[in-house]
């Protein structure tokens, strides 16, 4: 969500922050289909295409001492009917 948890305008990025191994940090996230997307519909057929997908992540680590390294992650998304509202 842009501006939520210190995110970018576009809502895709959010400041550097530490995490310990084995410790969560609970972020907002809003579901909405991407920007280059067209149509009245868009939303709609985002969410049919993505329902009950897991949601793809990726991390950018940092450590002092260590070149950055990247860690792809799939979080599973639980089961949701398809709802659509007129």
């Amino acid at each position: 969500m842009p501006g939520v948890d210190g995110a970018d305008a576009n809502g895709q990025t959010i400041p550097a922050f530490p995490l310990r191994v084995g410790v969560g940090w609970p972020l907002a996230l809003e579901r909405t289909p991407p920007l280059w997307q067209e149509g009245d519909d868009r939303e709609a057929r985002w969410r049919d295409k993505w329902l009950n997908t897991p949601m793809r992540l990726v991390f950018t680590c940092r450590r002092d001492g260590f070149a950055p390294w990247v860690v792809p992650y799939e979080v599973d998304v639980p089961q949701a009917p398809r709802v659509r509202t007129m």
